[in-house]
């Protein structure tokens, strides 16, 4: 055991904690174990703060073990950090199984709604092409809402996919690009019109068995299927479209 090398103050209100360096301690001289005890107690506060924004009591509760691990670990005579390293190791995963299903379905529902109200969008758009525009022309246009839509499905079942288990350091932040659910589907969607267009005008052709990307301006059943890979593959969307516009600018 060794002498703990800082003063811990609860600073409720502003739901942190100050670690203050004992005057008669040299800064150099604080084991390597109560550094990283202290970094890991601020990140764990980060998380925590961003989850219970609104839920000030389930805050408190993590809070208040949070600042016993911190005294156990940085503050008495006799600290062991190890051992408080341990039990924020257990602490973070107690959150992780009481939060992290909470959390991703109110994120899976917030981006439903999206989906939803895109789809309603879209709907309206083909139903004025079908009603007001001749069938030969309006074909092309219906197929690409059709595409978006399945975009915006995709985007939905993307997230389930690939977030099937949350970390704890993604309680906070679910989508490392940090996009609201409307942003988010909005970005896809435009990133996959320029897909829909290369596709439409035959710049890019892809075949996949009997189908051909170019048959998204007549065949509904192909836009729809474009448009839900397009969704489920958003993360790589956005570097394939760049890489592509490279290419043609370099011609």
């Amino acid at each position: 055991m060794s002498k703990g090398c800082f003063y811990i103050r609860s600073l409720r209100e502003e739901k942190d904690i100050d670690f203050a360096v004992y005057t008669d301690v040299d800064e150099k001289e604080i084991p390597v174990e109560q550094k990283q005890l202290r970094l890991d107690i601020e990140q764990t506060l980060i998380v925590l703060r961003g989850i219970f924004k609104e839920d000030e009591i389930s805050f408190n509760k993590y809070y208040e073990q949070l600042l016993s691990l911190a005294e156990a670990g940085l503050k008495v005579e006799n600290v062991t950090p190890i051992i408080a390293c341990e039990g924020l190791m257990t602490l973070k995963k107690e959150i992780v199984f009481q939060e992290a299903g909470k959390i991703k379905n109110k994120y899976i529902k917030s981006l439903g709604r999206s989906v939803l109200c895109f789809i309603g969008f879209y709907l309206t758009w083909i139903s004025f092409f079908y009603g007001y525009v001749p069938i030969e022309t309006c074909l092309m246009w219906v197929n690409f809402f059709i595409m978006l839509i399945g975009t915006t499905v995709g985007v939905w079942l993307s997230f389930g996919i690939r977030k099937v288990d949350l970390k704890f350091d993604e309680l906070h932040i679910i989508e490392e690009d940090r996009f609201e659910p409307t942003i988010r589907i909005l970005f896809v969607s435009l990133l996959a019109v320029i897909v829909g267009l290369l596709f439409s005008t035959e710049a890019v052709v892809i075949k996949l068995g009997a189908l051909s990307t170019n048959m998204l301006n007549y065949d509904s059943k192909v836009a729809l299927l474009l448009g839900l890979l397009l969704g489920l593959g958003e993360k790589m969307l956005a570097v394939k479209v760049a890489e592509h516009a490279t290419k043609i600018l370099k011609i």
